[in-house]
């Protein structure tokens, strides 16, 4: 840690990396310190991220309900856990804003989970999700998010709660705290199939 904090003093935009986007916690400094260094560490710019929408997860009640009304939901919280914001404006610019609120509009895209190992994230954030070789559940007939019966296709795996996630990622050691990635991302209800493991 001491190295990170020499890294931080010597450099304006790591202090104000600290400052603005790690709620002046040095440890969340030093793993993207540390996973920037690896050769398929998270290679995260400044401008990455959106510090407004950084949030710590305790003090929650353990689900609410979300959605619209034609189609409510119950949204888990990933409790126990710090989310930084990723800046969206592209995604925003396409598509609006509807999707990312949590007011109930009939736009509203469902809060899901993905759990992923460290060397995934850089192509993730560059590319997006991109459904992988492993299709378990593919042509498996399943319950869509509107009651439907559905053939699955090929697809990206989400899960409403972090607790399946976590079977999905590899934690880093930064010092004496282990830290994990999960994304916390909006899916577009109409494009959502059930499947219970």
């Amino acid at each position: 840690m001491k190295s990170t904090s020499l890294y931080i003093q010597n450099n304006p935009e790591a202090k104000k990396f600290l400052n603005e986007s790690c709620n002046g916690k040095v440890e969340y400094v030093a793993y993207f310190d540390q996973t920037n260094s690896q050769p398929n560490g998270v290679t995260l710019s400044f401008d990455d991220f959106d510090p407004s929408q950084n949030m710590g997860l305790d003090g929650f009640r353990q689900k609410v309900q979300r959605g619209p009304p034609y189609h409510r939901f119950e949204y888990y919280f990933p409790i126990g856990c710090y989310g930084f914001g990723l800046n969206v404006d592209k995604y925003v610019k396409q598509y609006g804003n509807d999707w990312l609120k949590k007011d109930g509009n009939l736009n509203e895209w469902r809060i899901m989970y993905y759990g992923t190992k460290q060397a995934a994230v850089n192509q993730i954030l560059r590319n997006n999700l991109i459904a992988g070789g492993a299709q378990d559940y593919q042509n498996t007939e399943c319950i869509d998010e509107f009651g439907n019966k559905v053939k699955v296709g090929r697809g990206i795996y989400f899960s409403d709660r972090l607790s399946v996630s976590k079977g999905y990622k590899n934690p880093v050691q930064t010092g004496n705290k282990k830290f994990s990635v999960y994304f916390m991302s909006r899916v577009n209800p109409r494009k959502l199939d059930k499947v219970r493991a």
